[in-house]
């Protein structure tokens, strides 16, 4: 009966998205479409402090830089989607493991590390208007265009962002369920990445019949779900 409630409110969800713009004005249909960017960028929150437990606060530093190198190549430099897109986001993730690399705290040292970081990042936003456009931004972005298929209103732009935040969702819970996801709730609960199953082998009294003995081992394995942190169990195996 849960289940199908939920399916009912999702598909309920769907389609008031999809019915929006035509019984919304482009007012609202501008501004949902922004709401569900910023709702993509805190889905990516959850996935970092909600599953690995990393409370950071630079994470808007990561999506300035990308959008920032998208909408520069895409204005200054008539660079076509295919390729702006790409590079922002190849911007973004070199920005992360560049800083993911440098920073090896924990706890509060962490928090502070990315506060200052994103200060950085922010003042050079801010700063240097020669580049960024200061206040103001970037202006005149094109709507996106890939080969023959081009969005030519505010309406398309609408159900084109709306499609790539449903399929990041999907990919969201997909990873989250993975033995990745797992793993990655165990560190939260454990403070450590977890560890591959260990195997150790005794030697028990041979059973009737048998020549020799079976052996037994014991692993231990840490597993994590989204309600309760990881508990190791311990299960054994008989000899038949």
């Amino acid at each position: 009966m849960a289940a199908a409630r939920r399916v009912a409110l999702v598909l309920v969800a769907l389609g008031a998205a999809a019915l929006l713009p035509h019984v919304a004005g482009p007012f609202w249909t501008g501004l949902v479409t922004q709401m569900y960017v910023f709702g993509l960028l805190a889905l990516s929150v959850d996935l970092l402090l909600g599953h690995t437990g990393l409370f950071s606060l630079c994470h808007a530093s990561f999506f300035a830089v990308a959008a920032y190198t998208t909408a520069i190549l895409q204005v200054r430099h008539d660079v076509p989607t295919a390729l702006a897109a790409p590079a922002g986001i190849l911007a973004g993730t070199l920005l992360a493991l560049v800083f993911g690399l440098a920073v090896r705290t924990r706890g509060v040292y962490f928090i502070l590390i990315t506060l200052a970081f994103g200060y950085v990042v922010w003042g050079m936003a801010h700063r240097w208007s020669s580049f960024t456009g200061g206040d103001n931004g970037v202006t005149n972005v094109p709507f996106p265009a890939v080969g023959g298929l081009r969005v030519e209103s505010h309406t398309e732009y609408y159900y084109l962002v709306l499609a790539v935040v449903l399929l990041c969702a999907i990919g969201y819970r997909v990873l989250v369920a993975s033995p990745c996801g797992a793993s990655r709730r165990a560190r939260r609960g454990c403070g450590a990445w977890a560890t591959p199953p260990a195997c150790t082998c005794t030697r028990p009294s041979s059973s009737p019949g048998r020549s020799r003995a079976w052996p037994a081992c014991s692993t231990s394995t840490t597993t994590a779900s989204s309600t309760r942190s990881p508990r190791p169990f311990r299960s054994r195996s008989r000899p038949p």
